[in-house]
């Protein structure tokens, strides 16, 4: 019984040590794990653009979900905390998970459900403000006046990062993007693209001057061209002058898009947004300089530690707010801007060209070459009494195993068949159905009926195959290939399996029709 009650003892004793530990030293853990899931954010946040590896999107995820808890949990623990003499200091960090919660320039969404949260967001925004005033109110009013005014202007950065977060949020979201272009009644002139070059300089420029376009599709629009482009005669189309070089063009859209949906590119890349970032580029200096007039006027006041962990916050913030800086004014996008602006900023435009040309811009916006795979007939006749599967099912998370499980990758180059093979083919049916749309013989809204017809199927198999909701449409299509493939005997089945796994990854998705 003693042996007991002396093993109890000194587990509470245990346990009492590491909450003394902790309440002595948790806020300084805290306010580090957020500055370096910040910057593991920054490193990374945009390697899942050229990567699909499992791993780095299931540690990008977890950072991406803890940076907002952790800036989250850290303020309201000093808002409630108190403090000696000694640890003063870490109420000085009470702006800097306002910062965090900004996030870098090159992460703000991970998936498209995240940019709907942008009114969540506006709340949280309105709470954390609060909450670093009144830590700001509590503890540094009666700190001294230079460090008084450090954490007033970095407060107030932290409030134009975060707003500047929720305000690319709010640009992401399918529904905004549907709003602007109705708001704006954009009218395209894809023609624009006969004037340009081929070089991938010149289809990037292309790209971000058709790149309502491709807004448009996502969100479910037409974006006819204007009536008076339209009606002019044309000395060729846009497909023959490119050639395989719209493929090109296509690739560095999606790239543009992935940066509208995903990061702060719809906001960094306007007059605005370039005044937040100089706006918090100098508020953060001027943050810094206060600090360090601060801290030499104040001796041996505070902690060591709690100074060196302000350094490091400080230093940080400055660091990557210049990374983010450069990273704008060097961007594509910037370039685009300037183009559009005309020749009064042929000089800036020059200088920025030239910077840029070390990083090869044009050719990080390319496809990486591979096609993700998702079967539709490996799925619905897959054995759901294998161990995985009934484990994922008790554990709900079956629609993560089935992704997992069922989907794949399709390589740059296969056995009999390359990726070059496929642009070729699906370039060929473009240029088939030009042709037949200027004999009149087919719309841009049929989906499969040309084939139909060929075959002599049309009246067969248009009511349930055509004339159907297009998602629906995609799905039908999909099934028939596969049993199409299945049941073929010709000679070189392999190869045509091949093809058409490798084309179910890039099908190419006409408008759906008007009603």
């Amino acid at each position: 019984m003693l042996l007991y009650v002396d093993m109890m003892r000194s587990e509470v004793t245990e346990a009492a040590k590491l909450l003394n530990l902790w309440n002595e030293w948790g806020l300084q853990i805290l306010v580090l794990v957020s500055f370096g899931l910040q910057v593991f954010l920054l490193v990374f946040g945009g390697v899942r653009r050229h990567s699909n590896s499992t791993a780095l999107a299931f540690s990008l995820w977890s950072a991406y979900v803890l940076a907002d808890s952790t800036a989250t949990y850290t303020l309201g623990h000093l808002s409630v905390d108190s403090r000696s003499n000694e640890h003063q200091l870490v109420v000085f960090w009470a702006p800097f998970p306002l910062l965090h919660l900004g996030g870098p320039d090159n992460i703000t969404a991970y998936a498209l459900e995240d940019n709907a949260l942008w009114l969540r967001h506006l709340q949280i925004l309105a709470v954390q403000v609060l909450g670093a005033a009144y830590v700001i109110y509590k503890y540094i009013s009666s700190s001294g006046k230079l460090l008084l005014l450090a954490s007033l202007s970095m407060f107030f950065v932290g409030i134009l990062k975060y707003g500047e977060r929720i305000w690319a949020l709010k640009c992401g979201n399918i529904s905004s993007i549907r709003s602007s272009i109705s708001i704006r009644k954009v009218k395209t002139d894809p023609y624009q693209l006969l004037t340009l070059g081929t070089s991938e300089e010149d289809l990037l420029l292309g790209a971000h001057s058709q790149f309502d376009i491709c807004k448009g599709v996502f969100a479910d629009i037409i974006m006819l061209p204007n009536p008076l482009v339209r009606s002019q005669p044309k000395p060729r189309s846009v497909i023959s002058y490119l050639g395989e070089d719209l493929y090109k063009l296509v690739e560095m859209e999606l790239s543009l898009m992935y940066d509208f949906l995903y990061t702060k590119a719809a906001v960094i890349h306007t007059s605005y947004g370039f005044c937040i970032h100089f706006i918090s580029l100098f508020g953060t200096a001027t943050t810094f300089l206060l600090f360090q007039l601060s801290i030499s006027s104040s001796g041996n006041r505070y902690s060591r530690v709690d100074v060196a962990i302000s350094y490091v916050l400080l230093v940080g913030a400055l660091v990557l707010e210049i990374i983010s800086v450069c990273r704008a004014v060097l961007s594509t996008w910037t370039c685009s801007l300037l183009h559009r602006r005309g020749r009064g900023w042929e000089w800036c435009l020059h200088i920025i060209t030239s910077l840029g040309q070390r990083v090869h811009p044009a050719s990080r916006r390319l496809w990486s070459g591979s096609l993700g795979q998702y079967n539709l007939f490996h799925l619905c006749t897959r054995n759901t009494n294998e161990i995985g599967s009934r484990l994922a099912m008790k554990l709900g998370l079956e629609d993560w195993w089935n992704m997992m499980h069922f989907s794949g990758t399709f390589p740059h180059t296969n056995s009999s068949l390359s990726i070059q093979d496929i642009k070729k083919l699906v370039l060929q049916a473009l240029r088939s159905k030009e042709q037949a749309l200027q004999h009149q013989d087919t719309d841009l809204n049929s989906r499969g009926s040309f084939i139909l017809k060929r075959m002599e199927a049309y009246k067969d198999f248009a009511r349930w195959s055509v004339n159907i909701d297009f998602d629906e449409s995609i799905l039908v299509w999909h099934i028939a290939t596969e049993v199409f493939i299945r049941k073929s005997k010709a000679k070189h089945a392999k190869e045509l399996l091949e093809a058409t796994e490798a084309l179910h990854g890039i099908t190419y998705i006409s408008p759906p029709a008007n009603n």
